[in-house]
Formats: C-alpha cells, structure tokens, sequence
C-alpha cells in the first residue's frame, strides 16, 4: 500500500497521540467516559506576544482556556500555585530557556506530571533530544498548524484527565491571569 503524498513525520507524530488515547480510552471503566475537559486550563509561555497569540487562537479553537506569560519565572510561580491542564513552552527566551523551564516545572509536585509541549523553531535531533531529556511530553516545530496544535493539546489534555484526574483551583482566570 502506497502511502499518499502529504504523510510525513510530524503528520504520523500528530495521529499518534489520538490513536494512543483511543487505547487508552476503551480500556477505561465505562463510568468514566464521560470527561469534557472544559475546565482544563492550559499554560503559555513565550517570550514572542504573536507567538502566544497564535496558540491562544488553536487552543480557542479546541475550546481550551488558557493563560499566556511572557516569562518563564512567572510562569513557575503560576505553577506553585495553580495546577495546569497542559503547558506549552517555547525553547528560545531571554529570561531562560524553554529546556530548563521545564526541568524546573518537573520539580513543582502540582506540575510534575503535567504534559509539556515545547512549540519552537528548534526542530533538529539535539533539541529534540533536549526536549525529552529536560521532561517534555512533545515538540511541535514551527511554524505551526493551529488544527496541528488543536488536536494535540486537546488530546493531551483529554489523556491526562483519563490518567489522573486532577482537582481544579477555583478562583483561576482563563484571561491572563490568576
């Protein structure tokens, strides 16, 4: 069987996670299928406001609510006090990079099993191996397809419900800030 022309890597790395989650999701009790995820709340940090607009607008798009912050050192004292459905991290920042962000974020117990998804134009063997090294989930190279990034969050979002059910904190606001 041929296989057609538009699949490649990161296409198989997106189907993956869903087919996985499928799995996942038959092999549960029946009592607990029904999860929405419509009070999860994501994680952003980027040091580029375009780049958090743009995944702002695919997790918009997956209705998924989310906080965006242009520091890392925000974005960790966030962590220590809130717990995040899913955080998605650039690699290149000023402040400090996305690779010990997350090795940071590991250390926190409320976000130490939290999915990291680094978004960055960094897509090369040595990051990628970073990535996974330093605690993250995936890496999704810009540019970005925003149905690329809807699908994955939302499917990482869904699993880790499935996985480990978490408590929200009330009081978060899904506009910015806490």
């Amino acid at each position: 069987v041929a296989e057609p022309a538009c699949t490649n890597a990161p296409s198989f790395r997106t189907v993956a996670p869903p087919a996985d989650l499928l799995l996942l999701f038959f092999e549960q009790p029946v009592d607990s299928q029904n999860h929405t995820s419509s009070n999860a709340t994501l994680l952003i940090v980027d040091d580029e406001s375009t780049s958090r607009q743009l995944i702002r607008s695919a997790l918009e798009l997956a209705n998924l609510k989310s906080i965006s912050v242009d520091d890392p050192m925000l974005a960790l004292r966030l962590l220590e006090e809130n717990p995040f459905d899913l955080i998605l991290t650039d690699v290149e920042m000023p402040q400090m990079n996305g690779f010990d962000f997350c090795a940071q974020a590991r250390s926190i117990p409320m976000s130490k099993e939290t999915p990291v998804v680094f978004i960055t134009s960094l897509s090369d063997f040595d990051s990628r191996a970073r990535s996974t090294i330093s605690g993250g989930t995936d890496l999704i190279a810009k540019p970005v397809l925003l149905l690329q990034l809807s699908v994955k969050s939302r499917t990482y979002v869904f699993k880790n419900e499935l996985q480990a059910p978490q408590q929200k904190t009330p009081g978060m606001n899904p506009q910015g800030s806490p």
